[in-house]
Parts: C-alpha cells; structure tokens; sequence
C-alpha cells in the first residue's frame, strides 16, 4: 500500500467501550494507462481495502473520496449506530456523515 494521502479518524462503539479506526486513501499511483488510489477503511468489526480507478490522479482521488461515505453508511457498524467522528459525541447518522466528509447524495442540491 502506498503513501497516505488523507485521513480520518473515526470510532466503533464496542461492548459499551469506544475503539479507534480510521478511514484512508492513499496518493495516487500511475497503473499502466490509468491511475489507482487505494482506499482502506479500519475499525473494530469492519476491514475493508480496494482500488479506486481514474483516467487520471485527480480523478481516481476524487472517486476514492466520494465512495468513503457510501461505504461507511452499508457498513453494519453504522446502521446499528455504533460510529462517531473522532472526538465527537454524537453517533453519525446520514446528515452528520455527509457533513463530516463534505459530500452529498446524488440527486439533492449541494
């Protein structure tokens, strides 16, 4: 896995205990003709780590970005309520995890 090009923390609600996890992408890397970001999603209960294609560096980052919340959001953790944002109190739902990741379902105004 290459160099990590963003991150973010997030928390597992476990057996009434916090646990750390982390959401990252890495940099962009040249894969033949195309470009490749891999995304790894971490915390207690839920590993998940894939490549995300672009024609270029850009791309391949932004799609990589965009896919992070729809992936936490069909993560088990977080339908049972059980993920915060880093040192935030509150239980990410839908409104907070679009805000927290800047993004916004498709077919509503940004």
């Amino acid at each position: 896995m290459g160099e990590v090009c963003v991150e973010r923390r997030i928390e597992c609600l476990v057996d009434d205990e916090w646990r750390a996890g982390r959401i990252a992408v890495m940099q962009p890397e040249l894969d033949g003709e195309d470009w490749r970001c891999e995304l790894d999603l971490d915390w207690p209960g839920y590993k998940k780590s894939y490549p995300v294609m672009g024609v270029d560096a850009y791309q391949a980052l932004e799609l990589a970005l965009r896919i992070v919340p729809v992936e936490i959001m069909a993560s088990e953790s977080f339908r049972r309520g059980q993920l915060r944002h880093y040192a935030e109190h509150d239980l990410l739902n839908e409104e907070r995890l679009y805000k927290a990741f800047h993004a916004h379902p498709y077919g509503k105004p940004s």
